[in-house]
């Protein structure tokens, strides 16, 4: 018996990784750089409008508080009338 860890069936010795060779590595970053797509100037007037509606859209919803939010919708419940009334669930 040799000297070292167990052996299994399956195993076939150690298993090293293969080294790339740095040309390859280079090929495939120019590869990369030759694929790249440039977009029409339409795409980026519509990429922008489309940012800028974001940005107001933002700004809308950032500008009511949760607090202010609860205020307006009991205010809109209190003007209904009681047949469409939340009912209360639960004990209380």
């Amino acid at each position: 018996m040799g000297k070292g860890s167990l052996s299994f069936k399956g195993e076939k010795g150690i298993k090293k990784k293969s080294k790339k060779s740095k040309l390859k590595v280079e090929s495939v970053k120019d590869l990369k750089d030759d694929f790249t797509q440039v977009k029409t100037e339409s795409e980026l007037k519509f990429e922008k409008i489309q940012q800028e509606r974001m940005k107001e859209k933002i700004k809308e919803v950032s500008k009511h508080s949760h607090k202010d939010k609860v205020a307006e919708f009991n205010a809109k419940l209190s003007n209904l009338s009681e047949h469409y009334d939340i009912p209360k669930v639960g004990p209380g």
